[in-house]
């Protein structure tokens, strides 16, 4: 799994950490996401979107460096 999109509103209810390949791509757009603990995991992540969600900080997000971009960031 190269991507995992979240496309209807407050439905995220699967852990993309459960899968064994890389994530490159995370969309968690409108699931009235607060906070979120930890990505470091996801080191191959390049690019994060969580717009339209209520987080004012992402911890570790300098753990990621492949990181591209990230929405909001």
């Amino acid at each position: 799994m190269k991507n995992f999109i979240v496309r209807e509103p407050n439905r995220c209810s699967e852990n993309p950490s459960r899968y064994e390949s890389p994530l490159i791509k995370l969309y968690l757009r409108r699931n009235e996401i607060t906070r979120i603990a930890s990505i470091a995991h996801f080191k191959e992540l390049e690019y994060l979107d969580l717009r339209y969600n209520a987080v004012n900080h992402i911890e570790n997000l300098a753990a990621l460096p492949r990181l591209k971009k990230s929405i909001p960031r």
